[in-house]
């Protein structure tokens, strides 16, 4: 909601409403209000409008100072409850004095015919527009930004003010000044009108649909979680670029957020840390008992996530950036980059090598294509050489032992003996006897000597080499030994490979689970079989030749499966059914079997994993009907249609 107004310097006057070209006829009914004194408030010129008040930059004739008078429309202002109760929602705002919250100087009286606020003038823009010119990228700027915010809710919060209309619309950015700031404003606006009146003048929701808790959408009361989801969804905005929750019309958006189904943010972004994700994920919690609790402990976890990435002082790093957004942004990367580096390098010579695989990683996401890249990529290939290299030592090592122990426990003679068969019993049935076995000769005294030596003998007796058996020892066999080959084999030889598909799936190799893509690892050389399920999608099954030193590679995308309408159709049997101006056939055939949509491709050739069907219901006598629906592949959707008679 950038202004439309300027001050004398050129920049923006703003206090957060969306500009316009020109005055709207139906909520700016008043257009003598240039020029009015409402109390000691000169007003002198518009400079934005929401979908509850209009908003004017004025000056206070006592303190000759420049003001932002918030009027509410004529619609609102018209009705006595409204007024009381932005009389009331001003008192407790104006308790808040927070360097990050726009501070409320006066408002109207409950009797007064025009429902006003006068507040502080902020010369800036809203964060909206500051960042869709000035990316918060990489997303450690994005974390520092709700950081701060974070800290002003939680002010008010602790004063018992839920905001309920948290979006970046209501953040502003004050430009002019010492330093540049942010500050949250429109505290408790929406709590103006009636829970039943959820709808402004122009049609749309009151708070904006794509920052909304799903408590809120099911009618309940707000409370300090429901504000901790709407920062969640800007905390997503700035470090991503796209809003976690999008639809093609209203419905299709709420119906997302009540389902909570958003990407993750590293596949938007790969520079996002796998700390800053799960706090987005902890933040957009479908269920408020599983939410973050509280704006203090939302803080409390971005600066853990900063402080990974090797930022201690976020506030300072925000307004650098608010300042010089490209130069603060540059080094902000060369931090991030250079505490990784460092990061990984330590845990690679401390044996933590999950740890520096992942450091180097946020590396090549958070500057591709560099020198930095280039150089993290080689220490990704020499940390799996070497990971490679200790497991094959190991192994040999193992077998190494194995054997030994093996023959040390071969020249002691500490295998048991197989006992002499027993006698046939006189009823068994007359065989052929074959000859019996020779007894074998009794051990030599020396070798009986040394096995009852002791404990201190038999140590001394294991050998890293395998000593050749002495012609004199029992031919027959051990039990459970089998032979042994000449030589002691190596490791069987290792390749690596790596598998991503979209979206992702569930990973079994030669039927054995190897849990989700994307995945890499080890297998041994030779041919192996990969299935990849995923309830909406057809399984999909290959064959993975591993080879040493030579990486197998797998990317695809899978085929959805068609999704299902469940169909609940009152009225007549032969009712007709179109899906997309494709002819189905008569809604009885859907009785019992859902019907099928395939979803197709998108214009670029892409599979779809859901999109919206337009459903259409017809028949002679009765009003045609039109339903979209949001499908999804492999999963059933309920659709009730009722058919009316035509008058």
């Amino acid at each position: 909601m950038e202004a439309a107004g300027t001050s004398g310097t050129g920049r923006s006057v703003s206090s957060g409403t969306t500009p316009l070209p020109h005055p709207c006829p139906f909520c700016d009914s008043r257009p003598g209000m240039i020029g009015r004194t409402l109390n000691r408030y000169r007003i002198l010129e518009q400079v934005g409008q929401g979908g509850m008040a209009v908003v004017y930059r004025g000056v206070d004739s006592s303190l000759e100072r420049d003001v932002a008078v918030k009027v509410l429309h004529p619609h609102l202002a018209g009705r006595v409850e409204h007024r009381r109760r932005l009389a009331r929602e001003a008192r407790a705002v104006a308790r808040l004095h927070h360097p990050n919250i726009l501070e409320i100087y006066d408002f109207s009286g409950e009797d007064s015919p025009d429902a006003y606020l006068v507040t502080e003038l902020i010369r800036g823009r809203t964060l909206r527009a500051f960042a869709l010119e000035h990316p918060f990228d990489p997303p450690e700027l994005a974390a520092a930004c709700v950081y701060v915010l974070a800290g002003a809710l939680g002010h008010a919060h602790g004063n018992g003010i839920v905001h309920r209309d948290l979006k970046p619309e209501n953040v502003m950015i004050q430009e002019l000044g010492p330093a540049p700031i942010v500050k949250l404003m429109d505290f408790g606006i929406a709590q103006v009108i009636d829970r039943d009146e959820r709808m402004t003048v122009t049609g749309s929701l009151i708070g904006s649909p794509a920052h909304m808790a799903p408590e809120i959408i099911d009618g309940e009361e707000a409370d300090v979680r429901s504000d901790v989801f709407s920062l969640g969804t800007i905390l997503y905005w700035l470090a991503t670029g796209s809003l976690p929750f999008e639809g093609a019309s209203p419905g299709a958006l709420l119906k997302r957020i009540l389902l909570g189904e958003y990407a993750d943010p590293r596949e938007l972004r790969p520079g996002v840390s796998d700390s800053l994700a799960r706090v987005v994920a902890d933040a957009l919690a479908r269920n408020r008992s599983e939410r973050i609790a509280s704006a203090e402990e939302f803080r409390k976890r971005l600066l853990a996530s900063l402080a990974d990435s090797g930022v201690e002082r976020p506030e300072e790093m925000l307004e650098q950036f608010l300042a010089h957004p490209a130069e603060a942004a540059r080094d902000t990367r060369a931090r991030v980059v250079a505490h990784l580096m460092r990061t990984g390098a330590n845990a690679a010579r401390e044996g933590r090598h999950a740890r520096a695989l992942a450091c180097y990683a946020r590396i090549v996401a958070v500057v591709p294509g560099t020198p930095e890249a280039g150089a993290a990529r080689e220490a990704i290939d020499r940390l799996k050489t070497r990971v490679r290299r200790r497991k094959q030592l190991a192994w040999a090592a193992g077998i190494a032992a194995l054997v030994a122990l093996v023959s040390a426990a071969t020249r002691l003679d500490l295998w048991p003996h197989r006992r002499a068969p027993e006698p046939a019993a006189e009823t068994a049935p007359a065989v052929a006897a074959a000859p019996a076995p020779p007894e074998p000769a009794p051990p030599e005294p020396a070798r009986v000597a040394d096995a009852e030596t002791g404990p201190a003998v038999r140590l001394q007796a294991v050998a890293p080499t395998v000593a050749p058996e002495p012609r004199s020892r029992p031919a027959h066999p051990r039990p459970g030994v089998r032979a042994r080959p000449a030589a002691a084999s190596g490791p069987a030889a290792l390749g690596h490979y790596f598998i991503t598909v979209k979206p992702y799936a569930h990973i079994a190799i030669d039927g054995q689970d190897a849990g989700e893509t994307p995945r890499e690892g080890e297998l041994p050389a030779g041919d192996h079989v990969v299935r990849l399920t995923h309830d909406c999608c057809e399984p999909l099954e290959v064959k993975a030749t591993i080879a040493e030193g030579r990486p197998w590679t797998f990317r695809d995308k899978l085929r959805p499966r068609p999704a299902r309408l469940r169909l609940e159709v009152a009225g007549p049997a032969d009712t007709q059914i179109m899906v997309d101006r494709d002819y189905k056939g008569p809604a009885s055939q859907f009785a019992e079997a859902p019907l099928l949509v395939p979803l197709g491709t998108d214009a670029n050739g892409e599979p779809r994993y859901d999109r919206e069907v337009e459903l259409r219901l017809f028949r002679t006598g009765f009003r045609d009907r039109t339903v979209p629906v949001r499908v999804r592949a492999g999963q059933e959707t309920p659709v009730k249609v009722t058919m009316e008679p035509q008058g």
